[in-house]
């Protein structure tokens, strides 16, 4: 329903029922091989579908596009025993639970980024959007920022807090203040302190479960599970915003499991066939 574009819709529906057994029609993977030349700008979203070639290719990314990137090492800290009071650690916890805080964060000014957690679900600060990093509040001799600065997309997001706050002038329109979180991270209550962001010129088809873009670069290697490749073929809204990366045509198919959980649910009726039923059994 996100697609502009009537011949990919069609497409992308034959493509999200597609049994591994069955063979793609021709025209079909014609369409698809066509989107494999296409002008690569690394500021499109990049979709892969595993970690690892996420994090490659935005560190690649960051090096490349922005000047002067720095590591933000998270700020942990321990219960001691006699005291009972938290105190710095001097190397971070070694293993973490339950949390989205990196042990360290790699940013720029310029560098894509995405918030990883829900920070305010009012004003649309929530796990998943994208933004640009405008300015890293650094006093001299630190290095932990008090704040990163963020343009989002959509300049809605983060209007309540940057109302609070205010924006100083001399930072870039809607430039929202990115404030460190705390995380209880071990059994024993370690805490993690450190920004909700990660960078974000590339993402997993995990992640981009849900978003609509104009253009995306989509990279069919490494499926590993079934629907993988119609969730990331399917974000962007025309035909002509898509280019293909690894093209494969034997990772497209669905999972048999979720055909037949869907063939055994009731369908969905509106009031109005419900009412219709009803005078016809009179």
């Amino acid at each position: 329903m996100r697609q502009k574009d009537p011949a990919f819709a069609q497409l992308l529906n034959r493509l999200r029922t597609r049994k591994r057994s069955e063979p793609l029609e021709t025209s079909d993977i014609n369409m698809l091989m066509k989107q494999e030349t296409g002008e690569d700008d690394a500021n499109f979203i990049h979709i892969f579908a595993t970690n690892a070639q996420v994090d490659e290719f935005n560190v690649t990314a960051l090096h490349s596009k922005c000047t002067d990137p720095i590591s933000i090492q998270a700020q942990d800290f321990s219960r001691n025993l006699k005291t009972r009071k938290l105190e710095k650690r001097e190397n971070p916890h070694v293993k973490v639970h339950n949390s989205v805080l990196p042990k360290n964060l790699f940013v720029a000014i310029g560098a894509r980024v995405m918030i990883t957690k829900n920070i305010d679900t009012s004003d649309g600060l929530v796990n998943g959007v994208f933004g640009t990093i405008s300015n890293i509040s650094l006093t001299d001799g630190e290095a932990f920022p008090s704040r990163i600065y963020v343009v989002f997309d959509n300049d809605k997001i983060g209007h309540k807090l940057r109302n609070l706050k205010g924006t100083a002038s001399a930072l870039q329109t809607n430039s929202t203040p990115i404030a460190p979180l705390e995380e209880t991270v071990s059994n024993n209550g370690g805490i993690r302190r450190q920004f909700p962001l990660k960078l974000a010129w590339a993402c997993t088809i995990h992640k981009v479960q849900g978003i609509t873009v104009d253009k995306a670069v989509v990279s069919l290697g490494k499926i590993f599970a079934a629907g993988q490749a119609y969730v990331a073929l399917s974000r962007v809204s025309s035909l002509g915003g898509l280019i293909i990366e690894n093209f494969k045509e034997s990772v497209i198919y669905s999972s048999e499991k979720v055909e037949a959980a869907v063939s055994c649910m009731p369908k969905f009726m509106t009031a109005n066939q419900r009412l219709n039923d009803a005078h016809a059994t009179l």
